[in-house]
């Protein structure tokens, strides 16, 4: 059984939604958010290949706070260039 942070669980299951959605979905361009204090979460997509195309300040009010987001994107063009890079060269 596989351990849950720094396991790498939440980069797999990433890969596999982007996988899913550039090859069965046949989408263009995917986009994620995350709140701009999850520093685990950014780093899972920039490993992924997803660019940070900003930061929208105080867009979501969570148990009374408002809090920033990081906003993440990758097109199919990018995503089927990283399919044929190393995988030491894709982390750089």
């Amino acid at each position: 059984r596989r351990r849950v942070g720094r396991g790498g669980v939440a980069t797999e299951a990433s890969k596999a939604k982007i996988r899913f959605g550039f090859e069965s979905l046949q989408l263009h361009r995917m986009y994620a958010t995350c709140d701009s204090t999850n520093i685990g979460s950014a780093r899972v997509l920039a490993k992924i290949g997803m660019r940070n195309e900003g930061l929208s300040l105080q867009d979501k009010k969570i148990r009374g706070i408002w809090r920033d987001s990081l906003h993440f994107a990758i097109l199919k063009e990018e995503w089927q260039q990283l399919q044929h890079m190393p995988a030491d060269a894709q982390s750089k």
